[in-house]
């Protein structure tokens, strides 16, 4: 499996006729970092890139699309095929909000902070795991 994000961005240009120059002038980056995002890492460095909350709501804003998809497809998850993107299942917005309201990565997070994004991930699990069972019997059913 491919960078998840890099992939998911790629088709979204390809829909818009987009370029990666275009769109690196659109959430103000350089183009050699949408590079980096797009191909899951530098020439140098295939490490995919790190990725603030910031830019993944630029991008969501440029594309105009939910930011839980762009949230799913860094976390590997292919937004198309999740049963995670809808009005249903909303929290991942939650977690990531919680993140852009402290204005930090993880590591930089009070305890406080930490316990927030954590309880909202925890509700997230939760909502994920009855869905998935509610589906499995009605499947069955």
């Amino acid at each position: 499996m491919g960078w998840v994000l890099g992939d998911y961005v790629k088709k979204l240009l390809d829909e818009r006729d987009w370029t990666a120059y275009k769109l690196s002038q659109k959430i103000h980056v350089s183009h050699s970092y949408v590079g980096a995002i797009l191909n899951g890492g530098t020439a140098k460095d295939k490490n995919p890139p790190k990725i603030s909350v910031d830019t993944l709501l630029a991008l969501a804003k440029a594309l105009k699309i939910p930011e839980t998809n762009l949230l799913l497809a860094y976390k590997g998850i292919d937004p198309d095929e999740s049963p995670l993107v809808g009005e249903q299942f909303d929290f991942s917005n939650e977690v990531m909000m919680a993140s852009v309201r402290s204005g930090h990565e993880w590591h930089q997070l009070t305890k406080k902070q930490r316990e927030r994004v954590m309880q909202a991930a925890s509700k997230l699990t939760r909502q994920f795991v009855d869905m998935i069972v509610q589906n499995e019997l009605e499947r069955i059913g």
